[in-house]
């Protein structure tokens, strides 16, 4: 997209969320900015954590603010408008954006990019029993700073996530020497990946003690135990459900409905919904 793409009138595009495609979308345009396009950001965080350098985190490489992007700034850099509220309903057909509590907008181009977070409800008793690792200011203001001497520590999920916070724990919490476990619903961790990373990695985890569970969903958590759908139980401990992701809810209302269990992904041009421009990224996927 080039200058002058927008010369005919003024277009507003409108960002729902402070996603990691939103952040790119704001710094090009801060570096690149287009003639009559007007930019507003809606978020309802102000610092937008960057989910890849958690595991740095917790090692202790990094400090807090270190992974987290300030998005008035960010905003500032771009030339757009910041709305700090949540979005209550999108209307597609009058191009509208509406909120609770603050007159609506209207947009041309409505973007939505809000992240995604653990399906709780997957799992039996995940919501009273686990730790969900998105959103990462939750899974900050839950994580302990220091462990019972070899406590359990159970990761439901073997993706890249999962895996890396197995190692960052390890590193962190060594003088409690914990007690690792990665559950894996799958024949063998990184299911999505290629087969030798996933053994390359099975092999390292064994040599710096972190017990895979290959072949093991788990079905349901409770204080007393993980139980498995084939029946086998595990020992509880603190348990983080890195796993059966879906959106994350950026929208109260319901005038927009999404299957789930899909990728969405544009990344160039937007697709029409209802006459409307509506991008959506990454809105939607599970593991």
């Amino acid at each position: 997209m080039n200058q002058g793409t927008f010369h005919a009138k003024q277009l507003h595009l409108v960002l729902i969320g402070g996603g990691h495609a939103q952040i790119q979308v704001l710094k090009s345009l801060g570096m690149n900015p287009i003639n009559g396009l007007a930019i507003t950001l809606i978020t309802d965080v102000l610092n937008a954590p960057y989910s890849g350098m958690l595991p740095g985190f917790v090692e202790g490489v990094w400090r807090e603010e270190d992974i987290h992007i300030d998005l008035t700034k960010l905003a500032s850099f771009a030339g757009a408008t910041l709305i700090h509220d949540e979005v209550f309903e999108i209307d597609a057909v009058s191009k509208q954006v509406c909120f609770e509590n603050r007159p609506s907008i209207g947009y041309d181009i409505l973007s939505l990019n809000c992240g995604a977070v653990p399906d709780l409800d997957q799992i039996k008793g995940a919501r009273a029993h686990s730790i969900a690792v998105k959103p990462i200011a939750h899974f900050l203001a839950k994580l302990p700073e220091q462990i019972a001497e070899n406590q359990p520590l159970n990761i439901i999920g073997a993706g890249v996530a999962g895996l890396e916070l197995a190692f960052a724990f390890k590193v962190k919490y060594a003088s409690q020497n914990p007690v690792i476990n990665v559950f894996s619903r799958s024949k063998h961790i990184l299911p999505t990946m290629p087969k030798r990373s996933g053994t390359m990695l099975s092999q390292k985890a064994g040599e710096s003690g972190i017990h895979i569970h290959n072949n093991t969903a788990i079905t349901s958590l409770s204080a007393t135990e993980l139980k498995a759908d084939d029946g086998r139980a595990f020992a509880p401990g603190l348990n983080f459900v890195v796993t059966g992701v879906k959106g994350k809810v950026c929208v109260k209302g319901k005038s927009l409905h999404f299957c789930q269990n899909r990728i969405i992904v544009i990344n160039v041009f937007p697709f029409c919904l209802n006459d409307s421009y509506i991008c959506l990224i990454k809105l939607w996927y599970r593991f």
